[in-house]
């Protein structure tokens, strides 16, 4: 029986050594059908050139390099999945890991589940070498997989899923004008142009490094990240209606980020109070223009905007605390909180379907 192939689309800028990591992963395999896309992002270290040799040796694997005007994890993924011959598709960080038996696993189920445009899974979390740690991201919960995106607690990562390259290839793949959120953006975007997918909360095959510092992460709080993050919830709004797939939960859910972002927005705008309370406030505007809370909320909320904005707290830290206790019991549901399941389950929980 044929095996089908895989494609590992490998975006890489400046790993070092764990580029090398990830890629031996790849070549350490169980399963013989794939082909490493490694897409180097102008590195100046020798992650670049040591991929290039190896794809000189190697048929199964290809080198690419972004556009000199364009760069980002965004940009490579896209290549790649343009570049895909595949018949799957795994996204694979050039600082992450996949077990010797993910693809065989992986293809097994997804030959058996021929319907589905993909298959998601959890991933484990390792610090400096696979294993070095019992975590994984994430565990299940009883709101939908949707939901959960929406309100910031991502079921899966990006080498979660295994994709139906075709079905990839329809898409207009990860938006490349963010420079955080790309992950959870596509994510979203993807679950909202396709219910025909399954997430099997198995052991762990792949592996999330948390070691380094992305420019994503280094970028998801600056002005720009923030200002990139409305217009992408503008954008999941927009796409939630136009799919019949806005719900009262939803409509929270795009509220409270939209005040987190609002009240974030003290620590920038060039550090002018006002400037960025007027930014923050505008932010907010756009929950009472497009309906998500009603007027009462509304008006909470822009006090709480100014109170958050307002530095003359700081000098006053017991009023404040005692302030922000009755801010947040007044707006309830629209305050924000950490998702306290990332990264809890044991990475060697008995496997179940």
């Amino acid at each position: 029986m044929h095996n089908p192939k895989v494609t590992i689309v490998m975006p890489n800028f400046n790993k070092g050594g764990f580029a090398e990591i990830a890629v031996n992963s790849v070549l350490a395999q169980s399963y013989g059908e794939w082909e490493l896309l490694f897409i180097d992002d102008h590195s100046i270290d020798a992650s670049g050139i040591f991929a290039q040799n190896l794809a000189a040796n190697n048929s199964k694997i290809r080198f690419f390099t972004t556009p000199k005007m364009q760069s980002g994890g965004g940009v490579a993924r896209n290549i790649g999945i343009r570049k895909a011959t595949g018949k799957y598709l795994i996204f694979l960080d050039s600082d992450d890991w996949m077990a010797p038996e993910c693809l065989s696993e992986r293809v097994n189920l997804f030959e058996a589940n021929p319907t589905l445009d993909f298959l998601a899974f959890p991933m484990a979390v390792f610090w400096k070498v696979p294993g070095d740690k019992d975590l994984i991201t994430n565990i299940p919960k009883s709101e939908s997989d949707l939901d959960r995106f929406l309100a910031r607690d991502q079921p899966w990562l990006i080498t979660g899923p295994i994709w139906k390259t075709f079905f990839l290839q329809r898409q207009n793949g990860f938006d490349t004008a963010l420079i955080s959120q790309q992950d959870a953006d596509f994510h979203i975007r993807m679950m909202l142009e396709t219910d025909a997918y399954r997430y099997l909360h198995v052991k762990p095959n792949a592996a999330y490094r948390l070691e380094t510092e992305s420019l994503s992460r280094q970028n998801s709080h600056s002005l720009e990240g923030l200002r990139q993050r409305v217009h992408m919830l503008e954008n999941h709004l927009t796409l939630l209606r136009d799919r019949n797939k806005f719900t009262p939960e939803r409509k929270l859910l795009i509220a409270r980020y939209l005040l987190d972002i609002a009240q974030m927005m003290r620590w920038h705008v060039q550090g002018e109070s006002r400037a960025a309370s007027g930014e923050g406030l505008k932010i907010w505007m756009i929950a009472h223009r497009e309906a998500l809370v009603s007027q009462a909320e509304y008006v909470l909320g822009m006090a709480y905007v100014r109170f958050k904005h307002n530095m003359m707290w700081n000098h006053f830290p017991k009023w404040q605390a005692k302030k922000e206790i009755r801010f947040r019991t007044k707006l309830g549901d629209l305050i924000f909180y950490p998702s306290t399941t990332l990264c809890k389950a044991p990475a060697d929980f008995h496997t179940h379907h």
